[in-house]
């Protein structure tokens, strides 16, 4: 799969409000059109539905990092801006930060590791070598290529 395969948008419901944010690459767009007659459409491509431009009241794209969000309960679209804002006001985030933020230098130090041999290690003769006018065989037993 190439990252520019799959969905265009990732969508979501909970049966009132219907949003979709882009795909962890964002290389695909995802386009919307509002209506005059409060109909909001969503695709990769513009033009999936023919709407009479004089309908067309916005017309927009899902940007990288943004959340759009249509709340059918209130009837309108709830900006990017304001699903942030009401999250990180949620919860004390940055009282939990100050509490509990380590410092690197505050870790104690790493476990003893053991040395490793050079007995413990591979053979040179098991790597790959390329050189000019040689195959790419790994050498023989006797350390000369093919």
């Amino acid at each position: 799969m190439e990252p520019w395969d799959g969905p265009a948008s990732i969508a979501f419901t909970d049966g009132t409000v219907i949003g979709a944010v882009l795909d962890r690459n964002g290389l695909r767009p995802s386009r919307y059109y509002v209506t005059k007659d409060d109909l909001v459409i969503m695709a990769s491509e513009v033009g999936v539905l023919d709407i009479p431009p004089e309908n067309i009241l916005v017309k927009e794209r899902l940007h990288p990092g943004r959340i759009f969000l249509v709340d059918t309960a209130q009837g309108r679209i709830v900006s990017d801006e304001e699903i942030k804002r009401e999250l990180a006001a949620a919860h004390p985030y940055a009282r939990w930060l100050a509490e509990h933020l380590v410092q690197l230098d505050d870790l104690p130090p790493p476990p003893y590791l053991p040395r490793v041999e050079s007995r413990d290690r591979a053979p040179p003769s098991a790597a790959v070598r390329l050189h000019a006018g040689r195959s790419a065989h790994p050498p023989r037993a006797d350390g000369h290529f093919r």
